[in-house]
């Protein structure tokens, strides 16, 4: 037995069905919240009266909302065991994710004028129903994240050393997750005996982000800048001295669960680094040296998600 009444069916049952199965996909990946602001998912009334009222207009609305909410952020299954995108829809247009919901209806068969409840198709003719099921039963399973943004969903985890630059001895000042897409491999400040960097830095899957990546898997970074500068000179005949280099290259990185293997740090960054490092000489009163790194692609498997275990599903 399905989970949805196929057509000829009650109507409002039926959408009480899909509706249940949207809010259901949308815990999948964040199930602290209680609210999905934006994606127009509504309680749906249980009166028959309610499909002869202009309001029905906004029950499939709602409905078609959510939908389009699940299609930009879900991981398609055809993407299992390829390099992707953790959101291939993440930056389609509305009228580039309806295109994508038509093509993916149109190759199942099902008339997508029927979901988008177009002329000639009616309310009442079970096509709308027939399309949501499918498209929730078949397509809309898997998601990464509710966030759209990778740097958000991605964050860097690294420990802060401040070293002395008397006696070389390092203190970690601060061991943990960052929230940040970037590490710097030297900050050292004018009349300061330390200099502080970033060790031990690591791609981490944000405390708040689900679902929660397990086993091993792979993804691509892109460093997207490195910068090193020496600024604000004491000396007049001194100049500041900066490094700035963009699109520096994309390179793999493993990954067990939710955490990476360590970042190396590209040769550019830690090229002539001591030198960001000492500040015996005086001339400059702040330098330092930061790589950006964000990931760009993955490389996953259906195992390395956690089981959907959804009640709405064949």
């Amino acid at each position: 037995m399905s989970w949805a009444d196929m057509p000829p069916c009650k109507m409002i049952p039926a959408f009480n069905c899909i509706n249940a199965a949207i809010l259901e996909r949308l815990r999948y990946t964040d199930p602290i919240s209680t609210n999905f602001p934006g994606l127009g998912v509504l309680p749906l009334p249980r009166r028959r009266s309610f499909m002869t009222s202009d309001n029905h207009a906004n029950l499939f609305d709602n409905i078609r909302s959510g939908i389009r909410g699940l299609y930009k952020r879900h991981f398609p299954v055809a993407n299992f065991g390829k390099w992707s995108k953790r959101h291939p829809y993440g930056d389609y247009s509305a009228d580039e994710l309806d295109l994508a919901i038509a093509g993916e209806l149109a190759s199942a068969g099902i008339d997508p004028a029927g979901f988008f409840w177009q002329k000639p198709h009616k309310f009442s003719d079970g096509n709308f129903v027939r399309a949501c099921y499918h498209l929730l039963n078949n397509v809309l399973i898997y998601a990464l994240g509710s966030t759209d943004l990778d740097s958000q969903y991605f964050d860097q985890s690294m420990k802060t050393e401040r070293v002395s630059i008397e006696t070389g001895n390092a203190v970690v000042t601060y061991d943990g997750q960052y929230q940040f897409v970037y590490g710097q491999a030297a900050d050292s400040r004018y009349k300061e005996w330390y200099f502080h960097r970033h060790v031990d830095r690591r791609f981490v899957i944000g405390e708040i982000c689900y679902p929660k990546l397990q086993g091993n898997w792979k993804a691509k970074y892109n460093i997207s800048s490195i910068r090193k500068e020496l600024l604000y000179p004491y000396d007049s005949d001194d100049k500041a001295q900066t490094v700035y280099e963009k699109d520096v290259g994309t390179y793999e990185i493993n990954f067990s669960g939710s955490q990476s293997d360590f970042i190396p740090w590209h040769p550019l960054t830690v090229k002539n680094i001591n030198t960001y490092y000492n500040r015996d000489n005086d001339k400059y009163e702040y330098a330092y040296a930061i790589e950006s790194d964000y990931i760009t692609e993955i490389l996953i498997n259906r195992e390395n998600l956690p089981p959907p275990n959804y009640q709405y599903i064949d």
